[in-house]
C-alpha cells in the first residue's frame, strides 16, 4: 500500500503551511455522571494505534509529494487538575482547539477531560483536518471505543535514505503530471463557471467597516451550542417532506437570509460536503463539496424542493 499523500490532502497541508492556519475537527462528549478514567485511557491508547496513528513527512523535493509515516510518541490523555463549572465548558473547548495539533511534527490529535464542579465531566477530542475528515474521525472513534487497532503500519520517518527518497519522489512527480494538469484545467473551468453563474450580491444592510489595523490578535467568533434530540430532528425533517440533511440545509439557508447573505434575487448558495470514503480508504479527506443554489421559495417550511436540489 502506498504511503503517498492524496493530492487533495497535500493541497490542504500546503495551504495551511502557507497561511499559518490549522483546520480542526473537534468532537465533544458531555457526561452527567463520573467518567471511567481507565476506560478513557484505553480509548486514548487505541486511538494512538488506530487510523490517527500517522503524521506527514515532507518530500526532500520542494515540489514532491509528501508521505505518511509512523507518528513516534503517542499523545497522552490530559485531565484538567481543577474542576470547572459546566457553564465554562464551551470556553474550555475553545482552549483545547487553540492547542493546535500538528500533522507534520505531532501530535496530530489531543484527547482531554474536564471534570465539572457538579460531578459530571466533559471530554474533547481535537484533530487536525490534515489527518482526517469528519467521517474518518467517526470511524476512528468507533474503532477506539471498540478496542480495534488499525492493521496498517506506516513506515518510520527515517526509513528512506535521502538519495532513495529523491529518486522515488522525482519518479512520483513525473507520474503525477497528467493528474495535476487535469486538476488545474478542471479548477479553471469551475472558476469560469462560477464567475458566469454568480449573480450580483445584494447590498449589505450596514455600511462596510474600515479594515482593522494594528498588531495581529486572536479573534473568537460568536457561537452557540444547541443540543437536539436526534429522533426529534429526523421526525421534524420527515414532517416537512425532507431528510435530516435537507433540514440542515434549510436552516443554513434561512440563517443566510436573516443575516443578508443572499444574492440580488434572494437565492442562497449552500455548500454541502459529500462523503466519498470507501472501505480501506487511507485518504485523510475523502470528501467532495457540492454547491446548491436555493431560491427564495425553497427556503420555507417545506423541504421537498431542498431535498430534490441536494440529491
Amino acid at each position: 500500500m502506498s504511503n503517498v499523500l492524496d493530492l487533495a490532502d497535500q493541497a490542504l497541508f500546503l495551504g495551511e503551511r502557507a497561511t499559518g492556519t490549522t483546520s480542526l475537527v473537534q468532537c465533544v462528549w458531555v457526561y452527567n455522571r463520573p467518567v471511567d478514567i481507565d476506560g478513557l485511557k484505553r480509548f486514548n491508547d487505541h486511538l494512538g494505534r488506530g487510523r490517527l496513528a500517522r503524521r506527514i513527512k515532507r518530500s526532500p523535493l520542494p515540489f514532491g509529494r509528501h508521505r505518511w509515516v509512523s507518528p513516534g510518541e503517542r499523545p497522552g490523555l490530559e485531565i484538567a487538575a481543577t474542576p470547572r463549572p459546566r457553564a465554562e465548558f464551551d470556553a474550555w473547548c475553545d482552549e483545547q482547539a487553540n492547542l493546535r495539533p500538528d500533522a507534520e511534527h505531532g501530535p496530530g490529535w489531543h484527547l482531554a477531560l474536564l471534570p465539572f464542579t457538579d460531578g459530571g465531566a466533559g471530554v474533547s477530542l481535537v484533530i487536525t483536518h490534515c489527518l482526517s475528515d469528519g467521517v474518518g474521525l467517526c470511524e476512528a472513534v468507533a474503532d477506539g471505543a471498540c478496542g480495534r487497532d488499525d492493521a496498517i503500519r506506516w513506515p518510520a520517518a527515517q526509513s528512506r535514505r535521502r538519495w532513495r527518497a529523491l529518486r522515488e519522489d522525482a519518479r512520483q512527480t513525473i507520474c503525477d503530471t497528467t493528474d495535476v494538469g487535469r486538476a488545474v484545467v478542471a479548477a479553471a473551468r469551475l472558476a469560469r463557471a462560477d464567475r458566469r453563474g454568480a449573480g450580483p450580491v445584494a447590498p449589505p444592510s450596514e455600511r462596510r467597516r474600515a479594515p482593522l489595523t494594528g498588531p495581529d490578535e486572536s479573534l473568537t467568533l460568536p457561537a452557540a451550542t444547541i443540543f437536539i434530540d436526534a429522533d426529534e430532528w429526523d421526525d421534524r425533517a420527515r414532517a416537512l417532506g425532507g431528510t435530516g440533511n435537507a433540514l440542515l440545509a434549510g436552516m443554513a439557508a434561512r440563517l443566510a437570509q436573516r443575516v443578508g447573505r443572499v444574492v440580488a434575487d434572494g437565492s442562497v448558495n449552500v455548500g454541502m460536503p459529500v462523503n466519498e470514503r470507501a472501505p480501506g480508504d487511507t485518504r485523510a479527506n475523502a470528501v467532495t463539496n457540492v454547491d446548491v443554489t436555493l431560491g427564495p421559495a425553497a427556503i420555507t417550511t417545506d423541504l421537498r424542493e431542498i431535498r430534490a436540489a441536494i440529491k
